[in-house]
C-alpha cells in the first residue's frame, strides 16, 4: 500500500512539473479597450446592449480566450453584465475587435438615474470590469478600466 502511495506520488509530481514548465514565464496580460456601447434591442423591461471591445493580445503565442464575464458600472452602480464564449483565437501580437451582447440591470440603471439627477454632472464615470478564462493551465486573468465619457 505504502509503495503504491510513494509511485502515485511521484507520477503527480512529474505531471504537475510538466504543466508548469509548458507555461510560458513571460506571459502578458492581453489588452483591452472599450470601442463601443450601443443599443441593440429596447423592447421589453431588459434592453440588450452591443459592447464592442478590442483585444490586443502581447504576447508571441496565440491567444484562445476560452470565455469572459463582465461588468459595466456607471457612477459606482452596476448597470450592464453580460458573459461570451464566442472569441476568435488572437495571433501572436495580433488584435481582434469582437462584439458582446448584455443585459441591463434594471435595478442599477434606477439607481444610475437617480443618482445622475441628485448629481447634475456633465461627466459619468465608468468602469469595466472582466474576468477572462484563457485556459485550464492559466488563472482567470482579471481586467479593469476606468474613466469618464461627456454626456
Amino acid at each position: 500500500m505504502f509503495r503504491l502511495g510513494k509511485k502515485t506520488y511521484i507520477f503527480l509530481s512529474t505531471i504537475l512539473l510538466a504543466a508548469c514548465a509548458s507555461m510560458p514565464s513571460d506571459f502578458q496580460q492581453p489588452a483591452f479597450s472599450i470601442m463601443n456601447i450601443e443599443l441593440r434591442n429596447s423592447s421589453g423591461l431588459s434592453p440588450e446592449f452591443e459592447v464592442t471591445l478590442r483585444i490586443t493580445n502581447p504576447n508571441r503565442v496565440a491567444l484562445d480566450i476560452v470565455g469572459m464575464s463582465y461588468d459595466i458600472l456607471l457612477e459606482g452602480n452596476k448597470v450592464v453584465s453580460g458573459v461570451s464564449n464566442n472569441f476568435p483565437e488572437i495571433e501572436p501580437y495580433g488584435e481582434e475587435t469582437v462584439s458582446v451582447i448584455s443585459q441591463i440591470s434594471l435595478v442599477g440603471s434606477i439607481k444610475l438615474l437617480r443618482d445622475l439627477a441628485r448629481l447634475n454632472n456633465e461627466q459619468i464615470r465608468y468602469e469595466f470590469n472582466a474576468r477572462l478564462d484563457i485556459g485550464s493551465h492559466y488563472q482567470i486573468i482579471p481586467i479593469a478600466k476606468s474613466g469618464n465619457f461627456e454626456l
